[in-house]
Formats: structure tokens, C-alpha cells, sequence
């Protein structure tokens, strides 16, 4: 709030007031009120594009398209591994595999039987989904790349 503060200070200033005279009544008698309008961008998350162009009839139609559409995109295996899974290798020196997308939630701290202290991180998966296979001939000739996806949103968001 001191941010605020010193702007309208440096408004009064500039519009002939003086600075310890904000909002107060002069000594002449005549009272002028300064108002500072702020609007805030990080209070609501809503204000999407239909909710002011569409009818609420027509939000929840969509709404309910788009999730249709996305079950059975999923239903349907449309991903780029149509194939069943393919066998588990044991790890070897020099050999690489797929990491894990996952969102990072905080450290704490965690103890062991014999009272040491231990701070872990502690990791959320919400969402793992392969978006892109490319294979080694279309990547750099040395290794094949996966592109993943780590969290399901609303396109419209």
C-alpha cells in the first residue's frame, strides 16, 4: 500500500496540492477528494471469450462438446503409440528412458527411524500423456524423441 500511497502523494504534488494534504480539508475551508481507481488482473481467473458472447445455454453446450470430444479422443487411442506397450529392458550403462512430468508442490521436511533429518521434495503427476513419437530418422539420427504432455486443460482457458 505504500506504493499507492506515494503515486497519490506524487498526483497531489502535481496537481498543485501538497503532499501531507490528501483528502484533507484545506485551511481555506474548500475540500477536493483525490480517488485512485486500481483495477486488479490477478483477482478472477474467469473472463473468458464466451462468457461474454455467449448465451449460459450455449457455455454449457460447449462445454460439454469440448469434453465429449476430448473422451473420446482418449477412448479412442488416437495417440501416436497405437501399438500394445512395448517390453520393459533392464536399464544398462549409456542407455536412456522416458523422465516423468509432474508439478513441483513444495519441500518439507521428512524423518528417519533413527531421528535424521531429511528434506524431500514433493512432486504431484497429474497428467502423462505421450503428445509426439518422432523417430530417430526424422529427430537427429542418433535417438528417437517423445514429446509429453504433463497437465489435461481447458482449450479455452
Amino acid at each position: 500500500m505504500l506504493g499507492w500511497r506515494l503515486l497519490a502523494q506524487a498526483g497531489a504534488q502535481v496537481l498543485g496540492r501538497g503532499a501531507g494534504c490528501l483528502g484533507a480539508a484545506q485551511s481555506s475551508g474548500n475540500r477536493t477528494d483525490i480517488w485512485l481507481l486500481v483495477r486488479s488482473l490477478h483477482g478472477k481467473s474467469g473472463g473468458t471469450w464466451w462468457d461474454e458472447h455467449l448465451s449460459e445455454e450455449n457455455v454449457a453446450f460447449v462445454k460439454q462438446l469440448v469434453s465429449d470430444e476430448n473422451k473420446a479422443q482418449l477412448a479412442s487411442k488416437l495417440c501416436p503409440l497405437k501399438d500394445e506397450s512395448w517390453p520393459i529392458h533392464p536399464w544398462e550403462p549409456g542407455s536412456s528412458r522416458v523422465g516423468l512430468v509432474a508439478v513441483k508442490l513444495g519441500m518439507m521436511p521428512l524423518w528417519t527411524k533413527d531421528g535424521k533429518k531429511h528434506v524431500v521434495t514433493l512432486l504431484q503427476v497429474q497428467d502423462c500423456h505421450v503428445l509426439k513419437y518422432t523417430p530417430k530418422e526424422n529427430n537427429n539420427g542418433k535417438m528417437a524423441a517423445l514429446t509429453v504432455g504433463g497437465k489435461t486443460v481447458s482449450r479455452f482457458h
